[in-house]
């Protein structure tokens, strides 16, 4: 990642440190090596900050949806800092090449699963697109819970929790089954919904069970 990434990292770090109470839990399992995905729920824009923060040695680079590039500044600013825009729904494999790339090359890439924000502290339904990129890149995925109550407020406590890497192996134990994208789906799901267990996120909270 380029200075502008580095520049916006620790001046987002300063910010969400003075108007937030944000703990990190077992960020030591993010590997300090390695492509990984890092696979988090989705509650609002600042995610991406909250991840990013709590693992200061590896950037992160972020799939973005297309519409958040459209302004010549903000795809200038977006890229600069690692994101690049993905076309939601638009079925072209394809598209999701160059985050490919980037784990091949040993990167960490962020990708929400429900592949769009949730409205309540448990993750909605997982969609096929984080297995996918598992599957084509044969890497393993760290899930990741980003834990607050309500809407974003200054001086509101978050938890963000980091688990342990689900290895390839794991994820596609039966590779070749046509329904093999669906249980990797489910399987990462899990993973974000027990570091929920871990910290007390009442399962009713969930729509995704």
């Amino acid at each position: 990642m380029g200075g502008m990434y580095w520049f916006a990292f620790w001046v987002s770090k300063i910010f969400y440190a003075v108007f937030f109470r944000i703990e990190y839990i077992n960020r030591e399992n993010v590997p300090l090596t390695g492509g990984y995905i890092i696979a988090p729920n989705h509650r609002g824009l600042s995610d991406i900050l909250f991840i990013s923060h709590g693992i200061p040695k590896r950037p992160v680079t972020y799939m973005g949806k297309k519409e958040l590039f459209e302004n010549k500044f903000a795809n200038w600013f977006f890229r600069k800092c690692g994101a690049l825009p993905i076309s939601r729904g638009d079925g072209d494999v394809n598209a999701l090449n160059p985050f490919i790339d980037k784990i091949k090359q040993g990167n960490l890439v962020g990708i929400f699963p429900e592949g769009t924000r949730g409205k309540n502290i448990r993750p909605a339904r997982g969609k096929s697109g984080t297995a996918l990129v598992a599957k084509q890149s044969h890497c393993g995925v760290i899930p990741c819970a980003i834990i607050y109550e309500g809407g974003l407020r200054p001086f509101k406590k978050i938890k963000v929790s980091y688990g342990e890497p689900i290895s390839y192996e794991e994820l596609f134990a039966d590779e070749e089954s046509a329904a093999a994208l669906k249980r990797a789906t489910k399987k990462i799901m899990e993973g974000i919904n027990i570091l929920m267990d871990k910290e007390g996120v009442p399962v009713a909270e969930s729509n995704s069970r």
